[in-house]
């Protein structure tokens, strides 16, 4: 036994490498266990306490004592086992032999000492040894008595072969061989991996037949078990006379697998006989040669015989003959084994026409004859006679079907072919890869055959090597092979010829480019001629397999021009030929390429996300090509594995990068040893010591090749050094060299030093180069003075001996166009706080004793150091900080952006009183330094100046405002800088709220890049670049001209093709020339469209008529949904009209480079305005175009912890009646805490966001109001599974904000993200209350509403959200993910047109808290309009454009049919819910269902729900539905004061409930009992595993079903036991009791009731 027996052993747990504590009590343990004591065996222990132990007892143990009937010898063999094995039932016991089951498992009793066990050994690998192992359930391993040798239960299993079928078989094969036996080794399995492998070949040498020894057996085993294989033998030629015996050794070796070669083996031998007696002998066939035909069969007469060991019986004429007949194509090298692909073809019929039996009766003659069938192709044939079970033997001579030729068309063409021929005639394989066809030395390709003809495609008769058109034409013969295996044909006629004809052979002279864009869109232009009367139509041109577009032909024939397509499909790798036909001529003659290159600049290359920001890993994965055609940001990593190519078309391009990784095959190339790189290419390292993680064996600051290339060609120097002609004495500007050189001005030399002294070597920049003539050398002009003497002087041997000492001082070229280099960075961080705290003053030798555990000194020095790598390279820069030996607490390191007083931004502060001045004066300037700022100073405006901008200025580097700053009314100007600063006195203004800017326009243009200096604030606001940013005191007041109301609705609908709409309400100050758009109507929020007003015509209703400067592409709906009947308290029509919101201004702050910034290529690094602090900022009518910086968390514009003016004065700040357009980041935020200053933010239009929630809010009491939200974009490039992050439109954080009057008008995740207020505010008096959500809309996302409790609403244990409105959502209007913690009160409500589902509410509690949902004063509405079915019809998958575009991983209805949708879904109590997308379901449970909740629904419309027949019945809509994801329990849901208004009802089909059965995958037998529910009416509900009975709902007062009644499921088969479940694949009618509405089940695929939602 391994372990102590009868011994107490402790059982310790650890958590976390920590030990738990054993809380065991006291108790005796029974160790025999009723069995029969022995003397050495204690039956029982005690366990003092404290310690939790583990027994292992003898008398639980199973025990072997012998063992007998182990397999010696051959299988089968029987095992016996004799023991105590503890079981009297037999089953319980498994028997294994080197892990394989010992069958057939009995048990008989063998008196006091136990039993005796028998069962069959398995056939194991032979020669292994293998342990027999005993387990018994529930006690675990037997082990072996003392007394019993433990080889005997240790199996060496045989290894032997008993019998080989047939022995004695024909000399031609086609045969299969049945090898017996035991220990062998099957061709998979678990047996394959017990060590030992089996090899099968001929253990002789003998050659015959036909070679037969050289045949390699192992290829040929078809099956096989460790008793049995079977060897499928080929029909052999020979070419020897079958009439003797020949003896094969089919031998068989067991080897190790663990060696490299066999060894260890045991073999085993069989005799395979090729036997004379048992092979047919052909004698004679005719005729040679048979027609071909398609209708006609051919008669084949055959002569054959056979000698046997044995009588023979005859075979009568007429009757079939004993063997069957088969061609295949003869082989040209005799001996062969066949190896065809196709079938043999069969002779049919072989019928007797004379036999004859000799008088000894051992030797048959037989003459037969066979149909050869009609359309057997053209071949020369071998005829094979085959005897059932012992094989074949071919015929002497052969049959020949010939083929016919009858003629081709066309005739004549390119040389370069590609043009297809037919060529007609019989006597052709169906297969056409079985046919081959030449023209003269070109290919033809066969794509299409049939037995009269072959259609292929002819390939160049051009030289490849050197692909010259010739001058005269080539008429070439046509050769076929028109079958498998046929020889080759060839047919001299000229009728069968095929002319290769200069004259019409287009040419392809020169390409303009050789590499474009994976996504297509690259214009190509080709030199061509010979297009001579070519149409357009006529000329396609195609890049490796991909069609080129737009192809057209210049008047003059002599430009050929096309664009490319995305390619479809994975991404084409390499350059592919350029081929370019024409109609009726064939292919140009060409050797142009073209390559698909993913372009660094574009999206698409990054999976449509932005390419890869600073610092940020890139990767090139295996099989794509990515052409480096723009300077990126520096990197952190690159990964190549694909092909990095730089762009040679580009002049200058850098790649700026801390680590460079090529592995995996992956190629980083700069240019070609063949063509080497034209532009300028640097490949930068960058990187800090002791900062940058070292990589393992590379290190750090490294390109690193591992299973990679790595090719770098510049532009050669010829040569790369040379000496001078001439000494260059010291102040020489000109030197003179020995050789002609190529060098350029710009490049840098080296001269080396002509004294004793290696510092007198020195370097200079080429001013210009001039070449003398015939080769005579260079003369050089530099940029500065020679500081030392060079020598260009070559000295005699002194005493007029031969020879001469060459002392011409070198020079040597530098400069190359491809560089690889490195940086040096000197770097200083402005601060370190250890746990919070700044640093403390240094010391000057150690600290004394008293300073604290963390204090720290933090040098910042610029001076040169003298101790690192002692080369000055870096500075003395260094961070100390102190621990305490006695103290353990946990220090904590923070970098700060600033030191403690704040970041010094350095600005000047003179005061200049010279009052109002105007940019484009020239007095303003007379006191600068300089003058008019230039293009990247800066510049700051005085206190005391009121600076006017009548002009536009130059590009500002920074621009701070310390005075007034204004725009010139009635000019149009532009301002351009990176950086604005307004603080302190400063204040910029366009216009004011009260006297807007109204005429002319200011525009606000913010350059800069990710490259630029990051500036900050403080160190929790770094600005970065390309701000406008107002604190400190500072004022900024933009307000542009006023247009009425920024947005508003549609009042017509505007179908697809319509150039005009009409608007709601009139807005004259919507201007002809302004641009607009029209929020989508589908479930897709891209469906919204931009257009320009090119007209403003007054309509009828008020409203205005807008004429657009182009159609429509979708449709746009104006609907009001009003609904008759509904609750006094409730609405009674919902507003569902698109809108229309105008997007231009006269005051514009936007980026520089514009739509470029999120363009393919763009760096998606916009402009912002932040306003933080004691500072105000208002705008009105302002349009921020393409702002936001994506992945930094900078927004469009950040309101950041505004406190009140100076003074105390409230802060004024506030953004009304403006646009963000295209933010590449969030488009606003509200950071701070409580205690911040509110904002205004009031009917603004933004559209467009990137990854981030488009309006964040963070503090309190703000006042966001009407505004119009749209276009928040979800990324999911490049994100893992595991991202939780939904953006949202309006991401509310904090409930105590005014929302109210919002549009989340399309969103590709949430509209709303809303922590509700308590239930109690939604009663609460507006002039108190701290906050409200009311009348808020939100349609076309993928969920309306995420809602969730807040600390108030938690505080009083239920939420509440009133008077909000969400249609065409896709998952779901409303729901709680992971689960509320609180009752929820939802009052108000408006839910039409889900996709999948309106209304859920998951509510998470303990187990038997008390929950409560109610819905109140409510709409939910299915189908509203007809048009609504056809706006996703399909899926987005399958290009339907009015789907959700951009699903979430967990979203439903991802692809067709869709599952039909219901408006409530009923609440789900329960302790934990998933997480939600990406990684879990929106709505899963996590844990069991909670023991109370209830849902009570009053005074609710449902409406427009035709149950199966809503949209024709391709997606159902249904009212009120059971959550399918629930399996144990349903809450009651109660209704009162509901009513239905057009819901489905006729009497078989309902849609008013969509009920979903039971998985029976979910019950578990043991939860299920006889359990009943009293309700309070006296009726009784059974709590059994009753499935669709747990649904329950209540009408309690009749008006939603017609009278009250309670609606359950139930099942239509008689019950057997209280745990069945309904009939699988049978649907039950779904109602008992007084109810008249039926209920609906839809069948899964599983055959269980129940819908997918």
């Amino acid at each position: 036994m391994p372990f102590p027996s009868s011994t107490a052993l402790p059982i310790s747990v650890t958590v976390n490498d920590i030990p738990a504590g054993s809380a065991c009590a006291s108790e005796i343990l029974d160790l025999a266990a009723g069995a029969a004591a022995t003397d050495s065996d204690p039956t029982s222990l005690t366990n003092p306490g404290g310690l939790c132990p583990y027994v292992f007892s003898p008398y639980r143990t199973p025990l072997i004592t012998a063992a007998s009937g182990l397999p010696a010898g051959r299988l089968p063999a029987t095992l016996t086992l004799s023991g105590r094995f503890l079981t009297t039932v037999a089953s319980r016991i498994k028997v294994t032999v080197g892990g394989e089951l010992c069958t057939g498992v009995t048990l008989l009793p063998a008196g006091a000492l136990g039993s005796n066990l028998f069962c069959q050994v398995p056939s194991l690998p032979g020669n292994s040894m293998r342990t027999i192992m005993v387990e018994v359930e529930g006690l675990g391993f037997a082990r072996a008595a003392p007394t019993i040798d433990l080889a005997a239960l240790s199996v060496r299993f045989p290894f032997t072969m008993t019998a080989i079928t047939p022995q004695f078989v024909s000399w031609g094969g086609g045969f299969d061989v049945t090898i017996t036996g035991n220990g062998f080794v099957p061709l998979s399995g678990p047996l394959t991996s017990m060590g030992r492998y089996m090899l099968v070949f001929f253990g002789d040498n003998q050659i015959f037949p036909g070679n037969v020894s050289s045949l390699d057996l192992q290829p040929l085993i078809v099956s096989g078990t460790a008793t049995q294989f079977v060897i499928r033998f080929p029909r052999i030629f020979s070419d020897s006379a079958s009439n003797w015996d020949i003896w094969k050794a089919v031998t068989i070796y067991l080897c190790d697998t663990n060696a490299g070669y066999c060894t260890n083996y045991q073999g085993a031998a069989l005799s395979l006989v090729f036997d004379d007696n048992s092979t047919p002998v052909p004698t004679a066939i005719r005729p040679a040669t048979v027609p071909v035909s398609t209708t006609l069969a051919s008669n084949i007469m055959i002569d054959w015989r056979i000698e046997s060991a044995f009588n023979l019986n005859i075979s009568y004429p007429g009757n079939a003959s004993r063997v069957s007949i088969s061609l295949t194509p003869t082989p040209t090298i005799k001996p062969a084994v066949l190896n065809y692909s196709q079938p043999f073809i069969s002779c049919n019929t072989p019928t007797v026409v004379t036999s004859f039996l000799r008088s000894n009766l051992r030797t048959y003659n037989e003459t037969l004859t066979c149909s050869l069938p009609p359309g057997t192709p053209a071949n020369t044939y071998t005829v094979w006679l085959c005897l059932p079970n012992t094989g074949c033997e071919n015929a002497p001579g052969t049959v020949t079907v010939p083929l016919s030729i009858s003629g081709i068309a066309p005739r004549r063409g390119s040389f370069a072919g590609g043009i297809n021929i037919t060529i007609t005639g019989a006597g052709f394989a169906l297969n056409a890869s079985f046919v081959s066809v030449w023209f003269g030395p070109a290919p033809c390709t066969v794509v299409s055959a049939s037995f009269t003809s072959v259609t292929c495609t002819l390939g160049s008769a051009l030289n490849a090597s050197s692909p010259l058109v010739p001058s005269a034409v080539n008429i070439a013969s046509l050769t076929v092979s028109p079958s498998e295996g046929a020889p080759n044909q060839t047919f001299a006629l000229t009728t069968t010829s095929f002319t290769f004809d200069p004259a019409v052979t287009p040419i392809v002279n020169s390409a303009s480019l050789s590499r474009g864009s994976t996504e297509g869109g690259t214009n190509l232009a080709f030199s061509v001629s010979g297009f001579d009367g070519a149409l357009t139509t006529d000329i396609t041109i195609t890049l490796g397999t991909i069609p080129c577009t737009n192809v057209a032909l210049s008047a003059d024939a002599a430009t050929l021009t096309c664009t490319t397509p995305k390619p479809p499909g994975p991404k084409p790798l390499g350059p592919r030929p350029v081929l370019v036909a024409v109609a009726g001529r064939g292919l140009a003659a060409s050797t142009a390429t073209y390559e698909y290159v993913d372009l660094w600049s574009r999206q698409t290359t990054w999976g449509g996300g932005p390419p890869p920001v600073e610092g940020s890993l890139a990767y090139i994965p295996a099989n794509t090509t990515v052409l480096l055609d723009v300077n990126p940001p520096t990197l952190g990593l690159l990964v190549v594995e694909g092909t990095l190519l730089f762009d040679d078309t580009v002049p200058d391009i850098e790649l700026r990068v801390k680590y460079i990784l090529v592995r995996g095959g992956g190629t980083l190339s700069v240019g070609t040893e063949a063509v080497p790189y034209a532009g300028r290419a640097r490949i930068t390292i960058v990187g800090l010591p002791h900062v940058d993680p070292e990589l393992p064996l590379y290190g750090s600051k490294v390109l690193a090749v591992r299973d990679g290339t790595v090719i770098l060609h510049g532009q050669h120097k010829e040569p790369s050094w040379t000496r001078l002609a001439a000494t260059a004495n010291v102040n020489a500007t000109t030197i003179t060299l020995n050789a002609t050189v190529n060098w350029q001005a710009g490049d840098t030399i080296a001269i080396a030093s002509s004294s004793f002294f290696t510092d007198e070597a020195e370097t200079a920049t080429i001013v210009s180069v001039v070449n003398g003539s015939a080769g005579n050398g260079s003369t050089v002009v530099l940029d500065r003075r020679l500081n030392f003497t060079h020598l260009g002087v070559v000295e005699q041997l002194a005493g007029g001996r031969a020879g001469s000492i060459d002392m011409r001082a070198e020079v040597a070229v530098l400069s190359r166009n491809v560089v690889f280099q490195s940086t040096k960075y000197l770097r200083r961080n402005d601060r370190i706080d250890v746990n919070g705290g700044a640093t403390t003053t240094g010391f000057p030798s150690l600290p004394p004793p008293t300073v604290y555990h963390g204090a720290s000194y933090y040098n910042k020095s610029f001076s040169r150091n003298s101790w690192w790598w002692g080369n000055s390279t870096y500075n003395d820069t260094k961070f100390t900080v102190f621990l305490k030996g006695d103290v353990d607490n946990e220090l904590r390191m923070k970098q700060q952006a600033c030191p403690i007083g704040g970041c010094s931004l350095d600005f000047d502060t003179a005061v200049d009183l010279r009052g109002t001045l105007y940019w484009s004066d020239a007095n303003t300037w007379l006191y600068r330094n300089g003058g008019k700022p230039q293009a990247g100073e800066n510049f700051t405006v005085p206190f005391g100046w009121n600076l006017i901008i009548d002009e536009d200025t130059a590009p500002i580097n920074e621009l701070v405002v310390l005075g007034n700053l204004t725009f010139m009314p009635g000019a149009n100007s532009t301002l351009i800088a990176c950086y604005i600063f307004v603080l302190v006195t400063g204040n910029f203004y366009v216009g004011s709220a009260a006297s807007p800017f109204t005429s002319g326009s200011a525009r606000i243009r913010l350059t800069g890049g990710r490259a630029s200096l990051s500036r900050a604030v403080d160190s929790s606001l770094v600005l970065g670049s390309k701000f406008l940013a107002v604190f400190r005191g500072g004022t900024l007041d933009l307000h542009g001209r006023p247009v009425g109301r920024r947005w508003t609705r549609l009042g017509a609908s505007a179908l697809p093709g319509a150039t005009n709409i009409t608007l709601a309400t009139a807005q004259p100050g919507w201007p002809v020339g302004a641009n607009i758009l029209i929020t989508s109507s589908s479930y897709n929020v891209w469906q919204t469209e931009e257009r320009t007003i090119v007209g403003v015509l007054n309509a009828t209703n008020n409203g205005t008529m807008l004429l657009l400067d182009s159609p429509l592409i979708h449709p746009h709906y104006s609907w009001v949904k009003a609904f008759n009947g509904s609750s006094p308290t409730a609405a009674s029509a919902v507003d569902m009209r698109a809108e229309v919101a105008l997007l231009s201004s006269n005051v514009v702050v936007e980026s520089a480079e514009g739509a470029a910034v999120d363009a393919f290529g763009g760096e998606y690094f916009g402009c912002r305005i932040v306003a933080s602090g004691p500072a105000a900022a208002r705008m009105s009518n302002v349009a921020l175009r393409y702002c936001g910086q994506s992945g930094m968390e900078r927004p469009a514009v950040l309101f950041d912890r505004l406190s009140p003016l100076s003074g105390g004065a409230a802060n004024p700040s506030f953004l009304r009646e403006s646009v963000i357009y295209r933010s590449v980041e969030g488009a606003l935020a509200l950071r701070g805490s409580s205690s911040s200053s509110p904002v205004n933010i009031t009917s603004n239009v933004m559209y467009y966001s990137y990854d981030q929630d488009t309006v964040a809010v963070e503090t309190q009491r703000n006042y966001i109001i009407d505004n119009l939200v749209l276009g928040t974009v979800k990324n999911m490039v490049g994100n893992s599974d595991f991202d939780p992050r939904l953006p949202a439109s309006f991401l509310i954080e904090d409930p105590f904000n005014f929302i109210e009057g919002n549009v989340a008008g399309g969103s590709e995740r949430l509209g709303f993200y809303y922590p509700g207020l308590p239930c109690s505010a939604l009663s609460a008096n507006r002039s108190t209350a701290r906050g409200s959500f009311l009348n808020n809309t939100a349609h076309s996302n993928l969920a309306g509403m995420r809602l969730l409790s807040s600390p108030p609403s938690e505080a009083e244990g239920c939420t509440g959200v009133a008077n909000f409105t969400s249609y065409m959502a896709w998952d779901f209007d409303i729901i709680t993910v992971h689960g509320i913690e609180t009752d929820v009160l939802l009052r108000n409500i408006n839910i039409l047109n889900s996709k999948h589902a309106g209304i859920l509410i998951l509510k998470v509690g303990e187990m038997t808290q008390a929950a409560r949902v109610d819905l109140v004063d409510s709409i939910v509405a299915g189908r509203t309009h007809p048009e609504v079915c056809g706006l996703c019809a399909t899926n987005a998958g399958v290009g339907d454009p009015g789907c959700h575009p951009k699903l979430s991983i967990q979203s439903y209805n991802k692809a067709p049919p869709f599952s039909p949708s219901v408006g409530l879904v009923s609440s789900v109590f329960a302790v934990e819910f998933t997480k939600g997308p990406e990684h879990k379901p929106w709505d899963g449970l996590m844990g069991y269902q909670t023991i109370l909740g209830v849902m009570y629904v009053n005074r609710t419309t449902f409406a427009d729900f035709q149950g199966p027949a809503a949209c024709g019945g391709s997606q159902g809509a249904y009212a009120i539905g059971n959550h399918p994801k629930v399996p144990d329990a349903f809450h009651p849901h109660y209704f009162t004061g509901s009513n239905v208004v057009n819901v489905l009802n006729n009497g078989t089909a309902s849609g008013l409930f969509l009920l979903a059965g039971p998985d029976p995958a979910w019950r578990n037998e043991a939860d299920c009992g006889f359990q009943t529910f009293n309700r309070s009416d006296g009726s009784v509900m059974l709590l059994n595993c009753a499935g669709p009975k747990h649904i329950h709902f209540r009408d309690l007062d009749g008006r939603l079903t017609g009278q009250p009644s309670t609606i359950v499921g139930f099942n239509n088969v008689t019950r057997t036991f209280p745990y069945d479940q309904a009939a699988i694949g049978t649907l039950a009618p779904p109602c008992r009791g007084p109810v008249t509405l039926g209920l609906s089940f839809s069948p899964s695929p599983r055959n269980h009731p129940r819908v997918s939602f």
